[in-house]
């Protein structure tokens, strides 16, 4: 999949909704024998630099290989919030500042938006989403407001 497109931060967004469809619709359709979220998870995180280790030449660090666009950015948190990854929205929000979208995925009680993630063996959800709440409140002083939150879920068809 990877080789088959042109890793700009346009096709990475509309991966990004193609990826939340596949999981709103719950079509479980496979992207190369891959779940598209985890894909699309890879692809964005290799692409702006939050899985390799850090470069340096001359004491400097290289640049990332892709800045995506706050919309590309946007359609990242959403599909990783439907789909309930918290633990990749908890990196996100150490790269950006895309905080309304990552307060309604997080603080939403479970069963409210996305699918049930698969979690590995002796994990449950809420005490994964519970943890990455914990984090980002050390890294966010504070959160938007309730009127910034609705108005979010509104636009965005969520409520």
């Amino acid at each position: 999949m990877t080789r088959l497109v042109n890793e700009d931060s346009e096709t990475l967004r509309a991966l990004c909704v193609a990826a939340e469809k596949n999981t709103r619709l719950q079509a479980n359709v496979l992207w190369d024998g891959v779940d598209p979220v985890d894909r699309v998870i890879h692809i964005f995180e290799k692409n702006i630099g939050l899985r390799r280790p850090k470069l340096l030449i001359a004491d400097e660090e290289l640049p990332t290989l892709l800045t995506p666009s706050p919309a590309s950015v946007h359609a990242y948190v959403r599909q990783l919030g439907f789909s309930r990854r918290y633990r990749a929205i908890g990196r996100i929000i150490e790269w950006t500042t895309v905080i309304v979208a990552a307060r309604v995925f997080l603080e939403v009680p479970a069963g409210k938006q996305g699918q049930q993630q698969q979690q590995e063996e002796g994990e449950d959800e809420e005490s994964i989403r519970q943890g990455v709440l914990r984090d980002v409140g050390v890294l966010v002083q504070e959160w938007p407001d309730e009127e910034e939150v609705t108005e979010y879920c509104l636009l965005g068809g969520l409520r």
